[in-house]
């Protein structure tokens, strides 16, 4: 074999065994998953009690601004 050949494949397996040893990216991946889960916990809430908070939010405004302008 060449011997640039043979320096290639060192360079490549030191890299391997670096990228092995980094845990930078599944500390990433990790975040990411929790973040997924947190957004999905509030779109689950959000769909069993948006609708009458909401409602009830809307009603609360409108029944305000009613009223202001009526005085």
């Amino acid at each position: 074999m060449d011997h640039g050949m043979i320096g290639l494949i060192e360079r490549a397996s030191q890299a391997l065994r670096r990228m092995r040893m980094d845990d930078r990216g599944v500390t990433a991946v990790e975040y990411g998953v929790i973040a997924a889960l947190i957004l999905v916990t509030c779109i689950t809430a959000i769909g069993f009690l948006g609708n009458s908070v909401f409602n009830n939010l809307y009603l609360q405004i409108a029944n305000a601004t009613q009223n202001a302008l009526s005085r």
